[in-house]
């Protein structure tokens, strides 16, 4: 709302401008008939409800959106069932790392791996982190094989020397000031490992990092 937060920018790409990207690279391909299976936290619905609103717009069916809790195995399993019901076979997952495994696992015991079907995760999950945090790593490896993890990407071409310039011309050292080292040492991060990228990471922080070199 520009009218409410006239000066707020981001740094990070909106899950509108994700699940589009997704979506129409998805049409672009041919494929006018989709599956949603989402984390049933305050992203994924996010994520499921830009999806169908993209889908609409370029004339792809969503022929299902279901959810499920993180960590939770059997709903996981519950959420394929209902995508191998729907009949879609180009399935488009909003989930976390540690739940790729599973999702996974349960698509194999369905038949859901073969060459009839694709799979998609937004946001640039990783598949390697998946299969290290897997409790079989081979198997995992081998049925994410053909897997695709999505992502858009503000940082290309001049918009990258842009961001490189204006980071430049802050001069700011993210690992010495003592405000911002101390909410550092208050989290899960390392200050001292903390480099001048640290602060892009979401928007929040970001601006926050500029506010508190200015003090």
């Amino acid at each position: 709302d520009r009218n409410t937060y006239p000066t707020l920018s981001r740094t990070v790409v909106s899950d509108s401008v994700l699940a589009d990207g997704m979506i129409r690279s998805l049409r672009a391909m041919g494929w006018r008939r989709v599956a949603l299976v989402i984390v049933n936290d305050a992203w994924g619905r996010s994520f499921a409800e830009e999806a169908m609103r993209a889908a609409s717009a370029v004339g792809v069916e969503v022929a299902v959106s279901t959810s499920f809790e993180t960590g939770d195995a059997a709903q996981i399993s519950r959420s394929v069932e209902d995508v191998a019901a729907s009949g879609a076979r180009i399935v488009v997952c909003a989930l976390f790392d540690q739940d790729i495994a599973p999702m996974a696992s349960a698509a194999g015991s369905l038949g859901m791996l073969s060459s009839g079907y694709a799979w998609f995760l937004p946001d640039g999950r990783s598949l390697s982190s998946a299969v290290e945090m897997s409790a079989d790593p081979d198997k995992t490896r081998q049925q994410l094989t053909g897997w695709f993890s999505f992502g858009v990407d503000p940082m290309v071409g001049e918009r990258e020397e842009r961001f490189k310039t204006a980071l430049a011309n802050e001069e700011m050292d993210h690992t010495k000031h003592p405000i911002l080292t101390a909410a550092l040492n208050s989290s899960d991060l390392d200050a001292s490992e903390c480099t001048k990228y640290c602060g892009a990471i979401y928007d929040a922080v970001w601006t926050a990092a500029i506010a508190i070199s200015r003090v």
